[in-house]
This record gives structure tokens, C-alpha cells and sequence, in this order.
């Protein structure tokens, strides 16, 4: 099984975009990773996510950890299935709310309504347990949600987060720390 997880860099309020990372996995071993940006509290996240994975060869599961990115741009899970015919599972060990997203595009933005929509389409999700006691939300596009469970059962292999999502985890956060490093290196 081939699975591709995306994350976003760090960022800070005034950057204007952030590193977006793709990393595929292939049965848990890294079998590439590809690199893109997405504006900070933009409208353009499902447009580049999609940019990127279609960079990924042969992928057969998109997971992601959000639906939201650098900050409060989005990634739409059921365009990505639409637009690249693989199941889409949104997975986190903390429970999203939506109310309280809800309230801050509201307090932020003029289009909030339709920011609001992706959070309200995946607004449903389910409760699964994981070894050692953990737990684990999820929603899932294209794929039943008994067969999500078992995918996800699949690629918790340490703690409560999915595999693909912790490698990627950190190769966006390293990779978006570096410019920092190598500043800091070249100041000694």
C-alpha cells in the first residue's frame, strides 16, 4: 500500500505562505517526498495540495492530519478523492471543533461561510481506539468507514497517529526550520 501524508511547515503569523510537504510512504518505508508552499490563512490549499499529489506516483491512500492548513486554509477531502479517484482519510488524536473554528473565521474573515464548509463537510467524525490505550478521530472519503479503521489500525505503529503522518510531521517541521539553521550556522 502506497500512502501519501501531507503536512505544513512551521510558520508564524506574518509569513505570507508556508512549506507544504508530501511524503509517501510505501508499506511504512519512505518512498519519496515532494515540496510545495501554501499561503498562510489562504484560499488555496486543496488547489495545491492536489498540485502535489499528483507528484506522487502510484498512490493508493491520502491521509491527512486536517483539513486545515497554515493556519486557516483549507484542503477539501472530497475534491482530492473526486480529482484523483484514492480514499482520503482525515486522522487526529484530538477531536476537532467545530464550533470553536466556527467562531474564529467568523471573527477573521469577511468569506467565512464559505471557508466554513470544508470544516462542516467533514465535521462527522468517528472514535476509534488504539493500542495502548490511545484514541484516534477520523473521517473518511471514498473508503467505508470499517475499512478506515482497519487502514488506520494498519498504520498506528507507535503512539495514536498514523505512521505517514508522524514522518511527515517531521520532515515538514525540519525542512521548514532549516533556512533558521543555516542562518544561525553562518552567524557564528
Amino acid at each position: 500500500m502506497r500512502v501519501s501524508a501531507l503536512d505544513e511547515g512551521s510558520f508564524s503569523k506574518q509569513d505570507r505562505s508556508a512549506l507544504l510537504v508530501g511524503c509517501v510512504l510505501d508499506e511504512n518505508r519512505i518512498a519519496g517526498i515532494v515540496t510545495s508552499t501554501v499561503t498562510v490563512d489562504g484560499i488555496d490549499g486543496t488547489k495545491q495540495a492536489l498540485a502535489l499529489l499528483r507528484r506522487c506516483n502510484d498512490i493508493n491512500l491520502v491521509i491527512l492530519g486536517s483539513v486545515s492548513l497554515a493556519g486557516f486554509n483549507s484542503i477539501d477531502p472530497y475534491a482530492i478523492h473526486t480529482a484523483l479517484a484514492v480514499p482520503v482519510i482525515v486522522a487526529n488524536p484530538q477531536q476537532p471543533r467545530l464550533d470553536e473554528v466556527r467562531k474564529a473565521l467568523r471573527k477573521h474573515f469577511d468569506d467565512w461561510q464559505r471557508r466554513a464548509t470544508v470544516f462542516e463537510r467533514t465535521a462527522t467524525f468517528r472514535k476509534m481506539r488504539v493500542r495502548g490505550g490511545g484514541v484516534i478521530y477520523y473521517h473518511a472519503v471514498g473508503v467505508q468507514p470499517t475499512a478506515a479503521r482497519h487502514l488506520l489500525r494498519r498504520l498506528i505503529i507507535f503512539g495514536n497517529r498514523p505512521e505517514p503522518l508522524r514522518v511527515v510531521r517531521i520532515i515538514a517541521r525540519t525542512l521548514s526550520e532549516w533556512p533558521f539553521l543555516q542562518a544561525h550556522q553562518v552567524a557564528r
